[in-house]
């Protein structure tokens, strides 16, 4: 009476976990698989990536400059574009769909590109 087992749902080629009571058929479990497996296993981990990708972004505008310093000043004013370009996002209530994506990478790119020259 104490224990409660779950009893999983399949919907389409991805199986959804479903919080249901079903008391009747012991040995019923509920378990994530598939994308949302990969995403509980990898929640947790976005800052270490992110860090990393800065580093490697940094790390690679070093060695196409061949300097320590305008590698700085590049990921500083495309972090400023970011920003600024979520903000008005934001402040215009629009939403962040495909194609303000598909503008902030270009305008990660154009950032990037009028740094060093």
């Amino acid at each position: 009476m104490g224990h409660q087992n779950r009893l999983q749902l399949r919907a389409g080629p991805c199986c959804y976990a479903a919080n249901i009571d079903y008391d009747s058929a012991p040995g019923y479990s509920y378990e994530w698989t598939g994308t949302a497996l990969q995403e509980e296993t990898a929640s947790g981990h976005t800052a270490i990536v992110l860090g990393l990708a800065v580093l490697f972004a940094y790390l690679f505008l070093v060695a196409l400059y061949e300097s320590w310093n305008i590698p700085i000043s590049a990921l500083l004013s495309v972090s400023v574009a970011i920003l600024g370009a979520i903000i008005a996002v934001t402040i215009a209530g629009l939403s962040f769909d495909v194609y303000a994506q598909i503008g902030l990478v270009v305008l990660v790119a154009l950032a990037a590109r009028r740094t060093a020259f």
